[in-house]
């Protein structure tokens, strides 16, 4: 897959944070997930309480994911995963998540 400038530099931009970082390697292992268990896993991953986890999944990361075209979220039931009508979980989103561990 071919890059510009401007991909790049929002792939980046949203790997730069941690919290989004974890939500993607989640992703990695669960085809699927409800907002529940990603904020108990972030919650034992990272140093949020479960409230502050699910908040900001809802209002911030999941938003940020859907607008990238990274992940669809039905808001309806909870359940989120890769939006795979628009985007392929492919080596290029791996590589980027294995380097980020590195940053």
């Amino acid at each position: 897959m071919d890059y510009d400038e401007n991909d790049l530099d929002d792939a980046l931009s949203l790997l730069s944070n941690e919290t989004r970082r974890e939500i993607l390697d989640y992703l990695q292992d669960n085809e699927e997930a409800l907002v529940e268990e990603v904020a108990h896993h972030l919650t034992s991953e990272l140093d949020l309480s479960r409230t502050e986890a699910k908040v900001e999944l809802r209002h911030k990361h999941l938003p940020q994911l859907e607008d990238y075209g990274i992940v669809i979220h039905d808001e309806r039931t909870g359940v989120f995963g890769y939006d795979l009508l628009h985007y392929s979980p492919d080596e290029d989103i791996e590589r980027l998540l294995n380097v980020s561990e590195y940053l």
